[in-house]
């Protein structure tokens, strides 16, 4: 009995296919205008989003580099002609004892 019931069904699926496919491609048809303008919407929010990741980015290196340049420019202005090898004056005096 289920299997009639089955092969009966079955029969008729495929036998509406000719009603099925054009409401399935109006349907289709219609999300797809629904959607357009969200994936527009999508894309300029993603590069507004990026152009503020790159502005950050930049605004962060340019600092990372500024300090970098002060700490070169302090290690440079303290310390004396260096010979390689050359234990530190400082460093002795805190070995000692």
């Amino acid at each position: 009995m289920k299997r009639l019931l089955k092969r009966g069904l079955k029969a008729i699926w495929q036998a509406t296919a000719f009603l099925r496919r054009p409401i399935l491609a109006k349907f289709e048809r219609f999300l797809m205008r629904c959607l357009r303008p969200t994936e527009a919407l999508l894309a300029n929010e993603t590069n507004v989003l990026m152009n503020h990741v790159v502005r950050e980015l930049v605004r962060l290196q340019r600092q990372v580099d500024g300090l970098q340049q002060v700490i070169e420019d302090l290690s440079v202005a303290n310390a004396g002609p260096a010979i390689a090898g050359e234990i530190e004056p400082a460093a002795e005096h805190r070995k000692v004892g």
